[in-house]
């Protein structure tokens, strides 16, 4: 029995030295001996292993940069201006809306292939700063406009004019391995620390017999944990269907601030102050085409990506909260947790063009 074992041992380790001496005459077999420079390529994985999509160029920094041009819309809920009130007490009274646009911005970004295991490490930086406008007048047939905006908890007037100025910047640390689950089908979990500032100014003047004016301003920071995954079918010619995912969960910390005042009466004024945390929500979702080719006898590869981008960041209009605090006191400064709150969400979505080199 005990010399069944040796000769299973024996021959066990001449089939170890045959697959080793077969994995170096094949990895000699793709030097290429015109840039001294080599093509490692795994050699008899193990059936279960999920062979890496890494992108492999020729005598590779193993870095890459990419530069997207994105046009979004950002819509925040609760930011009307006010409702026109009808001389009809039965008609309805219709809501006076901002006429949000889509807006030009970018991303940029850099990464790095890890030699261990076909990781990518990234690095991006999302920009997206805007202002916008919006005006309005009581039509014929309405009364005036009722805006909560102001100290009285129903202003009327009959114009009414708001600026808001949007600012957004968010960081983002990925790290990600893609490898095939089928011939055509390529998976790759992300792990990802993520976070920024999100900047905002809402001013508004209301014309009564003088003007009334309302500056509302609030500065956020975030940051947080983010997990997601992407996935890619690839057709032929180097093109393929991506779509992506992840959801953040990120601490963020708001400063808000509310200043209001009548031209006309100048003691009649208020300020109000609000520092609040919360745990927010962070939904992202892609789709995107892509081609890609190889360059310079495989030195260089490109990539061209145009994708449609959903970004749903929850509870963020902190100005909200600040029309029932200056009823109370047109004066004061509060510090409380809105994890119950319920003030108005931050949707982003729109186009985004890509291109990618790695090198």
């Amino acid at each position: 029995m005990i010399k069944n074992y040796k000769i299973i041992s024996i021959l066990i380790f001449i089939t170890q030295l045959t697959f080793l001496f077969s994995d170096e005459f094949e990895f000699e077999n793709n030097q290429i001996n015109n840039t001294n420079c080599e093509v490692k390529q795994p050699i008899n994985l193990d059936p279960i292993y999920n062979f890496g999509n890494s992108i492999d160029t020729i005598c590779s920094k193993r870095m890459y940069n990419f530069a997207s041009f994105v046009y979004y819309q950002a819509i925040e809920q609760n930011l009307e201006l006010g409702i026109f009130r009808a001389l009809n007490r039965n008609n309805k009274s219709p809501s006076i809306n901002i006429e949000f646009n889509f807006e030009p911005g970018f991303i940029l970004g850099m990464g790095y292939h890890l030699d261990n295991d076909k990781i990518d490490m990234l690095f991006k930086y999302t920009f997206l700063h805007f202002t916008k406008q919006t005006t309005s007048s009581a039509p014929s047939g309405m009364q005036r406009i009722i805006t909560p905006w102001f100290d009285e908890n129903t202003l009327f007037t009959l114009r009414i004019e708001s600026t808001w100025k949007f600012k957004y910047d968010f960081f983002d640390i990925e790290f990600k391995r893609e490898s095939f689950s089928s011939k055509k089908l390529i998976i790759a979990p992300i792990i990802a620390l993520s976070g920024g500032f999100i900047r905002q100014k809402y001013d508004l003047i209301a014309t009564l017999s003088n003007k009334v004016n309302s500056s509302n301003r609030n500065r956020s920071y975030l940051i947080g944990p983010k997990v997601g995954i992407n996935s890619s079918w690839i057709f032929n010619n180097g093109f393929d269907v991506t779509l992506n995912s992840s959801i953040a969960f990120l601490y963020q910390n708001f400063s808000t601030q509310r200043q209001a005042q009548r031209l006309d009466i100048t003691s009649l004024s208020s300020n109000v102050k609000e520092n609040s945390e919360q745990i927010t929500p962070n939904a992202y979702l892609s789709l995107a085409l892509r081609y890609g080719k190889y360059l310079d006898e495989k030195r260089k590869y490109v990539s061209f990506l145009a994708s449609y981008d959903f970004n749903y960041l929850f509870n963020q209009n902190s100005f909200a909260n600040l029309q029932s605090i200056s009823a109370q006191n047109p004066n004061s400064e509060v510090s409380r947790n809105r994890a119950d709150s319920n003030l108005g969400d931050l949707f982003l979505h729109g186009l985004n063009l890509t291109f990618y080199l790695s090198y």
